[in-house]
């Protein structure tokens, strides 16, 4: 609480007047995070390539972990609804949206290029993860931008050729 008053300019008492905790104010933060990709990925045309668009994804969650931190690991089980409190709930809300949205843009870009995307969940949480993952490695190498953007590419293109289907290979 400390090092979050100090930047923010107030003393840690005061930041107790508007939040419980350091875990209250991490989630609004990730709230936050999670909201803004909610509107990007919304404002995104709907003629956008499916790399394009995964590839987005993908960077803006290691730009949230690159802001949050380790707190993204943390967070991933209270957004899924683990953890009960107003702000995990909001959370948890945020996190479910962001997931959908991003679900939503990739079926009907897929769908574009004559494949099929998977209609879950829980395949756009791996998705999630697997970038986190990417961006944890990353910061504990010391990669350069220009290998972990290398990394994101290959990333984006196994997920593209694993996660996708052609239209006619349906069951």
């Amino acid at each position: 609480m400390r090092e979050v008053a100090a930047r923010t300019g107030v003393s840690a008492g005061a930041l107790y007047q508007w939040f419980d905790g350091k875990d209250e104010i991490y989630a609004e933060l990730f709230t936050d995070r999670i909201n803004r990709g909610i509107m990007q990925f919304e404002a995104m045309p709907v003629d956008l390539p499916f790399d394009d668009i995964l590839g987005s994804m993908l960077r803006r969650v290691r730009t949230t972990w690159t802001t949050l931190g380790r707190w993204q690991l943390d967070y991933s089980e209270i957004a899924r609804g683990r953890e009960p409190g107003p702000a995990r709930s909001t959370l948890s809300e945020a996190y479910r949206h962001i997931l959908k949205v991003g679900s939503i843009k990739l079926q009907a870009a897929a769908e574009q290029e004559g494949r099929r995307f998977p209609d879950d969940l829980d395949t756009m949480h791996m998705i999630w993860g697997m970038a986190a993952g990417i961006a944890q490695r990353a910061e504990v190498l010391q990669m350069q931008t220009e290998q972990v953007d290398q990394m994101m590419e290959r990333a984006v293109r196994s997920l593209r050729a694993g996660l996708t289907e052609s239209a006619g290979t349906r069951p």
